[in-house]
């Protein structure tokens, strides 16, 4: 459902299935985490794009060298100029 949404650049939607997941005691995969970076890199949101990357951090995952690095590059080149600052951390 969070790849659909991510899809299609609903935001809401997206985040509320990813709480209702962890709310039941289901912790949120690579896979996951990374339709999220694309819904919120489409949605011009790159404070989510950086949160959810350090997240990925956060929950120990390793993340996968050609899904992450090719999703953060094609949000990277979405992103206006002036933020990408914010995406030092990659």
């Amino acid at each position: 459902m969070i790849t659909i949404f991510s899809c299609c650049v609903k935001v809401v939607e997206a985040k509320a299935v990813l709480k209702e997941m962890v709310e039941s005691a289901f912790q949120p995969n690579i896979y996951v985490l990374i339709s999220l970076i694309q819904c919120y890199g489409k949605a011009d949101r790159t404070d989510d794009v950086v949160t959810t990357f350090d997240r990925i951090i956060e929950l120990g995952i390793t993340p996968d060298e050609r899904t992450t690095c090719g999703c953060l590059l094609n949000m990277m080149t979405q992103t206006p100029r002036e933020e990408l600052g914010l995406m030092e951390t990659f």
